[in-house]
């Protein structure tokens, strides 16, 4: 309250940082490309969107899929591909980066509720028949990702879908070496356990490119 008669207000301040939303889409602009297209080149991991939108096509993610919730869409990449697979469908975000939730809102009339980071606690039970996040379970403090993934059980549907991705324990040693100190590991083993006692079905696994390895994809469906 004492700090809104200054005009200034706490924010949420993840680590590491991300990319600007004015900026990027100001130079994807520049250069007649896509958003998608623009940082897939930036971030050498062209197509990799797509081959993961199509591991979830295959898995039978968008099948009667009328309600879908993304947590930390960014540059809205998969949201994108989504609403064309599933036209008219309900998607909701929770993304802390004000900036690309603006953008998002006004480019894809997505529904953006107040977002806390750890939490989907403005989205009633079982009210998603896909909930996804791409590139999030990788930084977060594996306290806050478990948090988000008991929200993800209390808010998918019966017959509904979970995808995320994790980084493996067992791939450590791929990142020891760099300068990147952000990662945050998981034990794969650990995290289906989490979701079968909950009746989420492990349906597949597949990798994707994630900075200097890859990310494991986890699909779950729930009973």
């Amino acid at each position: 309250m004492l700090l809104s008669l200054f005009h200034l207000r706490v924010v949420r301040i993840q680590t590491g940082d991300y990319i600007n939303a004015a900026e990027t889409v100001k130079a994807a602009q520049a250069k007649g490309m896509s958003i998608r297209d623009y940082v897939e080149d930036m971030w050498g991991i062209q197509g990799s969107t797509q081959r993961i939108f199509d591991e979830m096509n295959s898995a039978g993610c968008f099948t009667n899929c009328q309600s879908v919730c993304e947590i930390g869409p960014g540059t809205g990449r998969y949201l994108e591909l989504i609403q064309k697979r599933c036209p008219g469908v309900r998607y909701t975000i929770y993304e802390t980066d004000k900036g690309w939730e603006k953008w998002l809102v006004q480019t894809y009339g997505v529904h953006a509720p107040p977002v806390d980071g750890v939490s989907l606690r403005p989205q009633p039970d079982q009210s998603a028949d896909l909930i996804n996040a791409h590139g999030v379970f990788v930084y977060l403090k594996p306290h806050h990702s478990f948090a988000y993934f008991k929200e993800m059980l209390r808010v998918i549907k019966p017959g509904g879908f979970l995808v995320f991705d994790i980084l493996d324990i067992a791939r450590l040693s791929k990142w020891i070496d760099t300068d990147h100190t952000y990662p945050v590991f998981l034990d794969p083993s650990q995290v289906t356990t989490f979701f079968t006692n909950a009746n989420a079905h492990l349906v597949k696994t597949f990798t994707a490119p994630y900075g200097v390895d890859e990310s494991v994809y986890h699909v779950y469906r729930v009973s």
